[in-house]
C-alpha cells in the first residue's frame, strides 16, 4: 500500500531449504532484497531471521541407565511444561512414552535440556528412538518456529557403572540343613540371576 510519503510492500519471504542453507543454534540469518525486474537495481533490503523447529542434538543414558537425558539445538519453550507438570506425554509420542515406562517422569534441566527419569516398566535400550510429539508445541523460545517434530536415537552413556550385587547368606552350615541365599542389586531394570555350587557338580 501506498500514500503521498511511502509504499509498503508486504513480501513472503521464500523458503529456507536449499543445500547450502544453514541453521546455527535453531535460527538463520539472512540478507533480504527488493530489486527491480529490469536491471536487477536494489531498491531496499533488511535482514530476516529463519527460525527452524527444536531439533535433537543428543540423547543419551546417565551412568547408571535410570535416566536419559535429551538436549535441543536451541532454547525451546519447554512444550509449556513446568517444574509441576513432568508428564512425559506431554512431550513424547506415546510409543515412546511406552519405551520409557508410564509411570516416567520429564524434568527440564534448561529450555534446551529434559532429563527423562525412566518408569519402573521401561523397557528402552541404547539404539532405540524416542520422538518428539509435534501434537505437544515444541517450539523455538521466541515461539516463533513451527512446532518439532524432532527424533532421538539413544545413546550409550559416556561412563558406564556396573551393578553392584550383595550376596547375603550365613557363613556356615551343617550338611543336613537347607542353605538360604538373597542377592541383592541395585538396578533401574529386574535382573536374572544365575547360580551354580563349584564343589558340587549336580548343582
Amino acid at each position: 500500500k501506498s500514500n503521498a510519503t511511502h509504499t509498503t510492500l508486504l513480501v513472503d519471504p521464500p523458503s529456507y531449504s536449499c543445500t547450502a542453507c544453514t541453521i546455527t543454534n535453531g535460527f538463520a540469518s539472512v540478507q533480504l532484497q527488493l530489486s527491480t525486474p529490469v536491471d536487477g537495481v536494489v531498491i531496499s533490503g533488511t535482514e530476516y531471521v529463519f527460525w527452524a523447529a527444536p531439533a535433537a542434538s543428543s540423547a543419551r543414558f546417565d551412568s547408571t541407565g535410570t535416566a536419559i537425558s535429551m538436549v535441543f539445538d536451541q532454547a525451546t519453550t519447554r512444550a509449556q511444561m513446568t517444574a509441576a507438570s513432568t508428564d512425559c506425554s506431554q512431550l513424547l509420542l506415546e510409543s515412546s512414552v511406552t519405551l520409557i515406562g508410564s509411570d516416567s517422569k520429564c524434568l527440564w534441566q534448561s529450555d534446551s535440556s529434559v532429563t527423562i527419569f525412566l518408569g519402573s516398566s521401561a523397557t528402552v535400550v541404547v539404539g532405540d528412538t524416542l520422538a518428539v510429539n509435534v501434537s505437544a508445541g515444541l517450539k523455538s523460545m521466541n515461539g516463533i518456529s513451527a512446532a518439532s517434530a524432532a527424533t532421538f536415537q539413544v545413546g550409550s552413556p559416556l561412563v558406564v557403572v556396573r551393578p553392584e550385587v550383595q550376596v547375603k547368606t550365613t557363613d556356615t552350615i551343617d550338611p543336613c540343613s537347607s542353605l538360604e541365599m538373597r542377592a541383592v542389586a541395585a538396578s533401574p531394570r529386574p535382573l536374572t540371576f544365575t547360580w551354580g555350587c563349584l564343589n558340587d557338580d549336580n548343582l
